[in-house]
């Protein structure tokens, strides 16, 4: 899905003023300029999808059926949120475990399995 997003400042800008989303700060009083646009690509937390569902799911190597199921798992993880006919997707997750963390845990499972 990352792949066939973009970001649009002028359609999120639109989208703050409809109160439907204020949760990027990086969204300026008035019209937005190029100067905001440069300072809202570095600033960015989701960009905006519209790929047909066909696509995704032959991109993403598995069947048209399972689509659904994916697109739930990717909302679960906070990685996706639908939008009327497109998605946002969050460029880094909403949380996410440290790698010092992760290794302990393994260690520790692969020791209690042996």
């Amino acid at each position: 899905m990352r792949h066939y997003s973009y970001f649009d400042q002028n359609e999120i800008f639109e989208l703050a003023e409809e109160g439907i989303d204020d949760s990027d700060p990086f969204v300026s009083e008035g019209v937005p300029t190029d100067e905001d646009f440069r300072e809202a690509f570095g600033k960015r937390t989701f960009e905006i999808c519209e790929a047909d569902n066909k696509i995704l799911a032959e991109k993403a190597g598995i069947n048209i059926r399972s689509l659904r199921a994916a697109f739930e798992n990717l909302r679960e993880c906070d990685m996706i949120r639908p939008m009327d006919e497109k998605w946002k997707i969050y460029l880094t997750p909403y949380r996410y475990y440290k790698r010092e963390y992760m290794n302990r845990k393994l260690t520790k499972e692969v020791q209690d399995v042996v």
